[in-house]
Order: C-alpha cells, then structure tokens, then sequence
C-alpha cells in the first residue's frame, strides 16, 4: 500500500509539473504577482503565449526584439478577432516585416522597454524580449501583475513615472528616457538609504552616479 500510494504522489507531482509548464498561472486579483524565470525552470514562450491567448479585449505592447514567428502570428490572429492589438518595436532589435498595425519607433538609443498589457488588467515586464534565444537561451525575468490602474499607466500615461500600492505592496515605476533625471536621483536614494542588504540582478551596472555613492 505505502508503495501504491508513493507511486501515485510522485504520479501527481509530475502531472502538476507539467500542467504548469503547458499552463502558467497568470496574475490576477486574489493572487496579484508572479515572478517567472528560465533559471526556475519557467518556460517563458510558453507564459507569453498563455498571456496574449488569454487576452479579450486589447492587447499593448513595447517590445525591443520581436522575431518569435509564434508569437506574432499569434498577436495576427488576436488583430483577426477583433481585438484593440497595439504594438511599438525598434527596428534595429525586430523584424522589418512585422503587421502593419506595429509602430516601429525611431529614437536617439534604443526602445528598449519590455511591456506586455493585457485587457488594461495584467502587466508582464521584465528583461526578456520576444526572440528565439531572449526567450529560451538567455538568463532574463518577467514580473507578472495584476492591476488596472498601473496597466492604464503603461498603456495610456505619457507620465515617466508613478506611485502604486498593489496588494498591500508600494511600487514606483520610473520609464526612460528620463531628460530630467528623477529616476537616477530615486535609484541612487534607494541605495544610499539601505539598511540591511541590496540585493540586484542586473546586466550591466556601470552608471557612476549609483556606483560611486
């Protein structure tokens, strides 16, 4: 019987697993955040897709690289339902043949945000652009939340920055290019003022300012 009974949990873990490779729970208002990362062994094609299948009435993106040929074919065919499908990509990170309905954007650096909005409800944001190797090769993160009020910010707010308090948690979210530079100024505020720890993962960490404090 004990034997019977480990067999069948073990049964039930890997079905659990599996179901929520194929599955990633999405962010929603009882359960707000998700983190997901391919360093956890979270498959991060597989949670854009569930995101963007999931969506019902708009979907908005910023994106740096799109080359994932799923994922715009997948983005076609919400554009094909009807949905309101915003898309804004840098040329020198995405294809050149993208749908019409996608807005390259031309500035002095790169367009380097990526911001995935579903129905005006669920954020995803993170390091990860939606390409073959970003997506399944490269160490990067995707921070799932839901909450209206800062999906209408990145979607509709032209304001580079604002406060949010979202299941009891205070977050600031600065967007750059920031002439002004009230984003540095915050980072660097942030740093000097720690107590205990810092902890950071980050790409590159060269700027002087947040260095040399």
């Amino acid at each position: 019987m004990a034997k019977k009974f480990s067999y069948l949990a073990i049964v039930f873990v890997c079905f659990l697993i599996v179901k929520s490779s194929l599955y990633p729970p999405l962010p929603k208002a009882t359960n707000p955040f998700y983190l997901y990362s391919n360093q956890i062994q979270v498959d991060l094609k597989r949670v854009m897709v569930t995101a963007i299948h999931s969506a019902r009435r708009s979907i908005f993106l910023q994106i740096y690289g799109l080359t994932d040929p799923e994922l715009i074919a997948l983005l076609q065919k919400k554009k094909d339902e009807g949905l309101d499908v915003k898309v804004y990509f840098d040329p020198s990170g995405s294809r050149q043949s993208l749908p019409s309905y996608a807005t390259p954007i031309h500035c002095k650096g790169l367009m380097h945000k990526k911001i995935l909005v579903i129905d005006e409800e669920k954020i995803f944001l993170g390091t990860a652009n939606l390409t073959p190797s970003s997506l399944h090769f490269h160490s990067n993160v995707v921070l799932g939340i839901h909450s209206p009020l800062l999906a209408h910010h990145f979607s509709h707010s032209s304001s580079p920055g604002g406060l949010f308090n979202i299941g009891g948690i205070r977050m600031e979210t600065y967007q750059l290019p920031d002439p002004r530079g009230v984003a540095l100024s915050r980072l660097c505020q942030c740093l000097d003022e720690a107590k205990n720890e810092i902890r950071l993962a980050i790409f590159t960490f060269t700027h002087p300012p947040a260095l040399f404090l």
